[in-house]
């Protein structure tokens, strides 16, 4: 468990479409099971900042969507309870919609 998040953790939490800073950390080997102090995995920053770009690209690369943090949270739950705010629901209802159909798709690469 990393101490202070790590470069894949800040890359997937800045992602902005057209980057390549994530595919080539992850290119590279980044660990995308690692954890933050607060066990948190890229796809929970991803998450919590609502990119779905990033979350997309994780997703896809074989993240674990179903890894907790030090709470028991998923990356999706732990989205859901820090923006509750009714105009983050879309972006939440469409995160869900990508979870179910990546994972719902045969992965080589599961993490």
């Amino acid at each position: 468990m990393a101490l202070i998040s790590t470069p894949l953790m800040f890359a997937a939490v800045s992602y902005r479409s057209g980057s390549n800073s994530l595919a080539r950390l992850l290119d590279n080997k980044a660990d995308m099971g690692s954890a933050n102090f607060s066990g948190h995995t890229p796809l929970h920053t991803a998450m919590i900042g609502l990119n779905q770009d990033a979350c997309k690209i994780l997703l896809e690369r074989g993240a674990n969507r179903d890894a907790k943090n030090l709470s028991g949270s998923t990356p999706l739950v732990y989205a859901r309870r820090n923006n509750p705010e009714p105009e983050h629901q879309t972006q939440l209802e469409n995160l869900q919609i990508l979870v179910d159909h990546i994972s719902s798709t045969p992965n080589q690469n599961k993490r």
